[in-house]
């Protein structure tokens, strides 16, 4: 189902920040917003993105899952800006992110583009 933009719409960007040495991101606040894309930094060193969302500001994360049952999961590269359906992310309330390869060496920060929903 695509959602045109309608009038009142605001966009804005939500920085992931991807700590050296580890495989994901800390809690980002998605309540009354959709996710729409993801910009990957030029040193980004994984493959693969997915994603985890709570419900109760992030003491319980569940993975996010396809209608098919298969993980929701990003193929992704450096400097790379990937299109994500937004009726992929209904309800997230606290989103995570995760990459199947840690930073070596920095912090990678992978910028979250949403809209206003509601």
């Amino acid at each position: 189902m695509s959602q045109k933009v309608q009038q009142g719409d605001t966009f804005e960007s939500i920085t992931a920040t991807i700590p050296d040495g580890a495989t994901q991101s800390g809690a980002i606040d998605m309540r009354g917003t959709a996710i729409f894309g993801v910009l990957l930094p030029s040193g980004f060193s994984g493959t693969q993105l997915t994603f985890q969302m709570s419900n109760d500001g992030g003491d319980t994360w569940v993975d996010v899952y396809e209608k098919d049952g298969t993980q929701f999961a990003l193929t992704v590269a450096a400097s790379r800006y990937v299109i994500v359906p937004v009726s992929d992310f209904p309800g997230a309330v606290t989103m995570r992110v995760l990459t199947n390869s840690a930073p070596s060496g920095d912090d990678e920060d992978v910028i979250i583009y949403t809209r206003t929903i509601g």
